[in-house]
């Protein structure tokens, strides 16, 4: 049983290898998203620096929130084209859980729903209350047979930069986000 794991495991692996696309080219994208990091010291959600950048595939193109954790590096959400479109609709029900929230009062956390990633992987994407008042949308990369999901990673989106998100990802889906030729433009 233990070797047939242990095939098993390895095929996985081997597979994951041989099916990354290649890059042909990327563009970062001027926005005004910021993206959060709970900080214990503090106690509450801090803005961090945020870069979003649109990659061109070799079999699509893909969106990517990198959210920088100075000295410890980034954590990166990488929308597909499907999961941008998914997570649009993750991001409705967010909009309706917060009214509701606010006018109850309450503080919760709560999966919402899962969007696709890269490579087989896929977000998690769930309703955070930082108070009765403050409402994230938290976001951490799952992946894995279990859907393991790397929750210290997590990055956190308030009501704001939920709608900012909301409209990247709807000209991304629509695209919108033109992509200049920069080697062609600089020689």
């Amino acid at each position: 049983m233990k070797a047939i794991f242990c095939t098993v495991l390895a095929a996985m692996a081997l597979s994951a290898c041989t099916s990354v696309p290649d890059v042909e080219s990327s563009q970062r994208v001027d926005t005004e998203l910021r993206a959060a990091a709970y900080n214990s010291l503090a106690s509450s959600f801090l803005e961090r620096p945020t870069f979003v950048t649109v990659v061109r595939l070799s079999d699509g193109d893909v969106l990517n929130v990198e959210r920088s954790d100075y000295t410890s590096g980034s954590s990166n959400l990488s929308f597909t084209e499907e999961g941008a479109a998914s997570a649009r609709q993750i991001i409705d029900k967010y909009e309706e859980w917060r009214e509701i929230a606010l006018r109850d009062g309450d503080a919760f956390t709560k999966e919402i729903g899962r969007a696709a990633s890269l490579m087989g992987s896929e977000m998690r994407l769930s309703f955070h209350s930082g108070s009765a008042e403050e409402h994230y949308l938290a976001a951490a990369i799952c992946s894995g047979a279990m859907s393991v999901c790397a929750e210290e990673n997590s990055i956190y989106f308030d009501a704001e930069n939920v709608a900012r998100l909301d409209a990247l990802l709807a000209q991304f889906v629509a695209g919108e986000i033109e992509m200049t030729d920069y080697d062609s433009k600089y020689q």
